[in-house]
């Protein structure tokens, strides 16, 4: 585990992060990254203690991303490349990097996420589709939203990516009850690997 308390901002206090030594070889930048989320295990698995992290403080601040002096050196705490400080840290332009709890709280597909994330007590099949199918349409209702439905710029799968992690922060930080919510969604999604990428197992 990284006890990264003194370095970082955030708090690793709910998800046993594991530095796996062959993790240190992994590259993904997220505008690589397939339909807004990491495509390795490595990736993944930092993503799930960033977002975990990240919904502990969005309950206590609505903020859902830290600002540049509060990430710091977050990232490199975790000791894999995953394009987090890219992102989050130096491109805080990133226009989905600003949202708040506030800015979702009365939309519906973000209620609806609320409620189809809570029941990972069903058929994990089913409980999979149904998460999976409401984070991605919050990520959407916050790209559209806040990016635009006709943004070509360069940086639109980097901002797919940054409006990903702001919706499965969010419905994480809305269930409060369930602080492995970011563990389950991640373990739904396909994994596809990336050629030349070491692919490591979470225990």
């Amino acid at each position: 585990m990284v006890d990264a308390g003194e370095r970082c901002g955030l708090k690793w206090s709910s998800y046993a992060y594991v530095k796996y030594g062959e993790c240190g070889r992994v590259r993904e930048e997220m505008k690589d990254w397939n339909g807004g989320f990491p495509s390795t295990v490595c990736c993944r698995n930092a993503l799930t203690a960033v977002a975990e992290a990240l919904a502990l403080q969005a309950r206590n601040s609505s903020s859902l991303f830290p600002s540049q002096n509060e990430w710091g050196l977050c990232p490199r705490a975790l000791g894999v490349s995953c394009g987090f400080d890219d992102t989050l840290y130096r491109a805080s332009a990133a226009k989905c990097s600003n949202i708040t709890m506030y800015d979702l709280r009365d939309q519906g597909p973000y209620q609806s996420a609320l409620d189809k994330c809570s029941h990972f007590d069903r058929p994990f099949d089913l409980s999979c589709a149904d998460c999976t199918s409401a984070v991605l349409g919050v990520r959407d209702l916050l790209y559209d939203r806040f990016v635009g439905k006709d943004n070509n710029n360069n940086n639109s799968p980097t901002e797919t990516a940054v409006c990903g992690i702001a919706a499965l922060v969010s419905v994480a930080a809305g269930n409060a009850d369930d602080p492995s919510i970011p563990d389950k969604f991640l373990r739904c999604l396909p994994l596809e690997e990336a050629k030349g990428t070491i692919i490591a197992r979470i225990e």
